[in-house]
């Protein structure tokens, strides 16, 4: 089956009456293949699971489809799960639709304290929601995946990232207490998965690395995403603004803001080679290192 007919195939298992008026690729992770896809009934976004994808951490497409389909039921504003199919028989691998969110991702703004306060209360409302409103059978444990990270040294540190001094604060102080209710984490909440309009955000997508844990580690995460993307106005702005939602440690923050700093260990140079494409040339390798040198100096100081 050629693409334009599988194309048809998916939209005629949507809506019978639709027609295609457009679709084409879109940029998207190493793991996924996107389409959208056009209609004279609505838009939508193809999700096909690549070869990437076998052997990554995270959920197999199945469970974040069905992760999705709850979230659709609560206020959170993940997109409108639309269809799911692995037989093989429409495209060769595994793939999601969903419903198109109209806007951009969050990524160019004129008040970065005001992205932090978006972000903040964004990121707030997934952390509130009750694990007994989804079935969390599937979700890992957030601890579980950090610690056997932590626990594997490389065979060569990561200079860029000063992986060594990263790791060796990591092992004196982990695993840190856990918290007193564990919450669903979205693992991945950077500006580039936050789909915003009229400087609200619209939508959340990617809940691949979605997994049960402490909250904080998700604002470990953003917090050093945001300050890639929008300097430390917006990550100061956006962790005061979680915290008058919900209280935070400061000393369980930055064992989680070390792990955060791991995470682009060995990897710095390609996370900062795709910003131009997402209209953020200014956004660069020295940049990126930078705020991560700044970033781990503060965990650092705060564990002290």
């Amino acid at each position: 089956m050629d693409l334009d007919a599988s194309l048809r195939t998916i939209i005629e298992a949507i809506d019978p009456t639709a027609t295609i008026k457009h679709h084409e690729k879109l940029s998207g992770g190493l793991s996924y293949e996107l389409r959208r896809i056009d209609t004279d009934r609505g838009r939508f976004v193809v999700r096909e699971a690549n070869n990437m994808r076998a052997g990554r951490w995270g959920l197999a497409l199945s469970d974040e489809y069905s992760l999705i389909q709850q979230l659709n039921q609560t206020p959170i504003p993940a997109p409108q799960a639309r269809l799911f199919d692995d037989s093989g028989t429409v495209l060769k691998h595994p793939f999601a639709v969903y419903d198109f969110i109209d806007g951009t991702p969050f990524l160019h703004a004129n008040d970065p304290a005001s992205v932090g306060i978006h972000v903040a209360e964004a990121l707030a409302q997934i952390h509130a929601l009750s694990l007994t409103s989804i079935d969390t059978a599937s979700l890992p444990m957030w601890s579980e995946f950090a610690g056997s990270i932590i626990m594997n040294d490389p065979t060569v540190f990561d200079a860029n990232t000063d992986e060594e001094v990263v790791r060796k604060a990591l092992s004196e102080h982990w695993p840190p207490p856990e918290p007193d209710r564990l919450s669903l984490l979205h693992g991945d909440f950077w500006p580039g998965n936050l789909i915003s309009k009229d400087d609200r955000i619209v939508g959340v997508l990617d809940w691949e690395n979605a997994a049960v844990g402490d909250p904080v580690a998700d604002v470990a995460v953003v917090r050093l995403d945001l300050l890639w993307c929008f300097g430390p106005t917006a990550a100061v702005s956006f962790l005061r603004h979680y915290r008058t939602l919900s209280p935070i440690d400061p000393q369980i923050l930055a064992v989680w803001d070390l792990f955060a700093a791991l995470r682009p260990a060995g990897d710095l140079h390609q996370w900062a080679a795709g910003y131009p494409s997402l209209g953020r040339p200014d956004i660069t390798f020295d940049t990126m290192q930078a705020g991560h040198r700044w970033f781990v100096s503060q965990a650092l100081a705060a564990l002290a």
